[in-house]
């Protein structure tokens, strides 16, 4: 399994990833939302992801990417003292967030807490939705005593055996409707009121994970609104077009926008492929100084150094991906044909 190298401009040169077969899967969100956070402070592990990324080639290999995400796992829960079993839960759970995730999102904002959940708290990384209630809602009351969608499809069942049964009233009957009213004027997993939520709790700049339609995907507040990394397959070729406004519940009007939130119409992109080849050439060398310093900082007091030996820096970076990719067997990145279904 591989995922196709995408190159654009935001705040400067950088290279995404687009959506394979699966579609936005949680490893696709994963990787972007780094390496769109990634600055000269980063850790080491996101260097080498843009490095992987910025390799110039079309293509990455998930068993590529996958001992990326390993090491930097370990090393953040080692930092945080994670015990060995919160440890061996989050990494049993790595090898399949290319094939799909269980996350129970709350009607009132939020998840669950579960492993699930973690895995993006232990990548740095924060996860939202909008699947939100509004309070002002006529179904509010009977929705949010059950809060979550886990626990109302235990109220639909439920709901559902009583009325096989011949029963035509009561509470769980009730609010079983008022539940199924909701999540069919809410198919998309999205509401206006979520959508306002999420303008005003997230930060201006900030990028995180989001979750919609079962799926996850990176987006970013910019000033007033809230924008979605364009990542589909369709828009591979069409560097300029690189996030999407997310103005309405259906969609009726987004619109796309470059990396400098410049408004674009369909049609207005550079589909030059030897300019994105010699940008992609471009990133590369830029990351590999920086890879190397980072790489130097952390074990420096592990690596033999011999003077005058001539080695530059895009050496010791190609040489420190090299064998970071050892680290970990490839045997994680089994491919998978299962769609990226959540729930």
């Amino acid at each position: 399994m591989s995922f196709e190298v995408k190159s654009i401009y935001f705040h400067g040169k950088r290279s995404i990833l687009s959506q394979s077969v699966n579609g936005p899967c949680a490893l696709l969100a994963i990787v972007n939302t780094i390496l769109l956070q990634t600055t000269d402070q980063s850790p080491a592990e996101h260097h080498q992801l843009v490095a992987l990324v910025n390799s110039g080639e079309r293509t990455v290999a998930l068993e590529s990417i996958q001992p990326i995400l390993y090491s930097l796992a370990v090393n953040n829960l080692q930092q945080r003292g994670a015990t060995p079993e919160e440890t061996q839960a989050i990494l049993n759970l790595l090898p399949s967030l290319n094939e799909g995730l269980n996350v129970d999102p709350h009607f009132a904002g939020g998840f669950t807490p579960s492993v699930e959940v973690s895995v993006f708290d232990v990548f740095g990384l924060k996860i939202v939705h909008g699947w939100i209630i509004d309070p002002q809602s006529p179904e509010y009351a009977n929705v949010i005593k059950h809060n979550s969608y886990e626990e109302a499809q235990g109220v639909l069942v439920e709901a559902y055996e009583k009325q096989q049964a011949g029963e035509t009233q009561g509470e769980i009957i009730e609010d079983s409707e008022a539940l199924k009213r909701f999540m069919a004027h809410t198919a998309t997993q999205l509401t206006d009121y979520g959508l306002g939520v999420l303008k005003r709790s997230l930060l201006d700049e900030e990028i995180c994970v989001f979750f919609r339609n079962n799926h996850f995907n990176t987006i970013i507040k910019h000033e007033l609104d809230v924008y979605q990394l364009v990542t589909d397959q369709g828009f591979l070729k069409k560097r300029d077009f690189v996030w999407e406004s997310l103005l309405s519940v259906n969609g009726s009007i987004n619109s796309f926008f470059t990396g400098n939130f410049q408004p674009l119409v369909e049609g207005e992109t550079v589909e030059d492929e030897d300019e994105d080849e010699a940008l992609a050439r471009q990133m590369q060398e830029e990351e590999d100084q920086r890879v190397a310093k980072a790489l130097q900082k952390r074990y420096e007091g592990n690596k033999r150094t011999t003077a005058g030996n001539g080695t530059n820096d895009s050496a010791n970076a190609a040489a420190a991906r090299g064998s970071q990719s050892n680290n970990v067997s490839s045997s994680e990145g089994q491919s998978s044909s299962k769609c990226c279904v959540i729930m």
